[in-house]
C-alpha cells in the first residue's frame, strides 16, 4: 500500500536557468557560513569586511524525511572566490550512509568533489552532466565559472546531512583559481 499523506505533484524545471516554478524551502549560505572550511581564514574575514554575500542557494521540495520518499532540489552556487579558493558547498556525508544521490547539471560549470576515506574522485559537471554518488561518499559541490553554476539533486528523504563529518575531516582536496585566473586546479587539503 502507498503513501496517501503525499499526492503526486510537480513543478516546472526551467532548462535554462534551473528556476524552480515553486519551492518549500530556500536555504541561503553566506560567507560566514563558511567560516572554518575554507583554506584562508584571513581572506575570509578581509570578505566579510565588505558585507556577508551569498556563496549558495538551495531550493528545496519538501516531502516526509521517511524512507520511499525521494528528495529533490536545485542548488546555485554563485560565482566568486574567497582569496583563490573558489565558491563551494559546505558538503556532506548522509546520516544514512546507504543514501546514494543523482546530481544533475543545468548551468554553468563546476566541480563535484566527493571522498570515502582515502578515495577521492572529481567530475566537471555542467549542463547535462549526470553523476552517480554512491552510499558513503562525502560530497561537496564548486562553481569555477564566472556564471552562477547550478544542479538538480535527487536522494533518498531519510538520507540526513551529516557536516560535522566535513568539518573533521575535510574533504581531501580544494579547489583554487590558476595564477591567470583562467582555470583551475585541484590541490590537497
Amino acid at each position: 500500500m502507498g503513501d496517501t499523506t503525499v499526492i503526486p505533484f510537480f513543478v516546472q524545471l526551467d532548462l535554462i536557468t534551473g528556476k524552480l516554478s515553486s519551492f518549500s524551502e530556500r536555504v541561503v549560505r553566506r560567507l560566514s557560513d563558511l567560516r572554518g572550511l575554507v583554506a584562508d581564514e584571513v581572506a575570509l574575514r578581509r570578505e566579510l569586511e565588505h558585507g556577508d554575500r551569498i556563496v549558495y542557494e538551495v531550493f528545496k521540495i519538501n516531502v516526509p524525511p521517511i524512507q520511499g520518499h525521494l528528495f529533490f532540489n536545485v542548488t546555485v552556487i554563485h560565482p566568486g572566490k574567497i582569496g583563490e579558493e573558489y565558491h563551494f558547498t559546505k558538503g556532506h556525508y548522509h546520516m544514512n550512509e546507504q543514501a546514494a544521490e543523482i546530481y544533475i547539471g543545468v548551468q554553468g560549470k563546476g566541480l563535484l568533489l566527493m571522498r570515502s576515506y582515502n578515495n577521492f574522485r572529481v567530475i566537471e559537471m555542467q549542463r547535462g552532466v549526470l553523476a552517480y554518488i554512491p552510499p558513503g561518499w562525502g560530497h561537496r559541490s564548486v562553481n569555477v565559472s564566472h556564471d552562477p553554476f547550478v544542479f538538480l539533486s535527487i536522494y533518498p528523504a531519510d538520507a540526513g546531512y551529516d557536516y560535522e563529518r566535513i568539518m573533521r575531516e575535510g574533504m581531501g582536496k580544494r579547489v583554487f583559481a590558476t595564477s591567470n585566473g583562467q582555470g583551475y586546479c585541484i590541490v590537497d587539503d
